[in-house]
């Protein structure tokens, strides 16, 4: 959902491209649309926020040629008055210094990510199972013990219609039902990961590859993304390449011992996908 921007917002964004630097005008950008919820203005949390557009090199570009008019797809609306907004960043300031610790707080601190892809009965020991998935449990359990970093889970997820879609009819075996067991996480698995002092964080998703992932990897400041899970020829390649297309910077690997594909040969195949694609394959 965007918005039009405001003449007041906007010219708090130009005061800081004219007065301040790109990295503030950033800043301020986030914090006005930070604001906007806590106003009332509502918008969908995984999809990219109004400030996202506003990069280093539209910023830039704006500072050459001194048009504003990208904003106005840029920033979000509301009929707030000059005034209003002094009031308001008044009455909030202790809240918006404390959101600007927390976000360098996560800049310092959560660094590293594990993803761990589909690790859900129904892919281990359900409708879809197999023993080379199965073999990988323990593998997958050590590695959550032992992280240090921030956890995402994704879950595959369908309903009772899955059979007529797409998927369902090259793929013709229900599975990941949402609210059966079949859809739940494998026990060890989850044990271990939530019984760390930092609660994983969960992703629904409703095909191979999840749009959501890329934009909390770059919201979490992430510098290096491991993936683990299955399966390594359909979900994980698929997460791992939407990934680098989103976040072609970021170092991205995999741990081959702890991911199964549908066969062994298929496994094989997809890390040889993954590693032309630059992608780091840990011994």
């Amino acid at each position: 959902m965007l918005f039009t921007a405001n003449k007041a917002w906007i010219d708090i964004v130009k005061s800081q491209l004219h007065n301040g630097t790109i990295k503030s005008a950033l800043i301020v950008a986030k914090d006005l649309y930070e604001l906007a919820g806590l106003l009332g203005c509502s918008g969908d949390v995984y999809t990219p926020p109004p400030f996202r557009v506003a990069t280093e090199s539209s910023i830039r570009e704006t500072m050459k040629t001194g048009h504003m008019d990208m904003y106005d797809e840029i920033l979000i609306s509301h009929d707030i008055s000059d005034s209003s907004i002094k009031d308001f960043l008044s009455r909030h300031s202790n809240k918006i210094a404390k959101q600007h610790q927390i976000r360098e707080d996560r800049g310092k601190m959560a660094k590293r990510l594990l993803v761990v892809v589909d690790m859900q009965h129904d892919f281990v020991d359900g409708s879809l199972g197999s023993d080379n998935a199965a073999s990988i449990v323990p593998a997958v359990k050590k590695k959550i013990e032992s992280w240090d970093g921030d956890i995402i889970f994704t879950m595959d997820t369908h309903d009772a219609n899955y059979l007529n879609s797409k998927e369902g009819k090259n793929l013709p075996v229900n599975h990941c039902i949402d609210g059966t067991w079949g859809h739940e996480i494998v026990e060890d698995i989850k044990a271990a990961a939530f019984s760390r002092s930092q609660k994983p964080q969960i992703i629904v998703k409703h095909t191979f590859g999840s749009t959501v992932l890329p934009w909390k990897i770059i919201d979490g400041g992430y510098e290096y993304v491991e993936f683990v899970g299955l399966c390594t020829d359909i979900c994980v390649v698929s997460n791992v390449l939407l990934t680098k297309g989103f976040c072609p910077e970021i170092e991205l690997a995999v741990d081959p011992k702890c991911c199964a594909g549908v066969t062994p040969d298929s496994h094989e195949a997809a890390l040889t996908t993954m590693r032309s694609c630059q992608i780091t394959i840990l011994e």
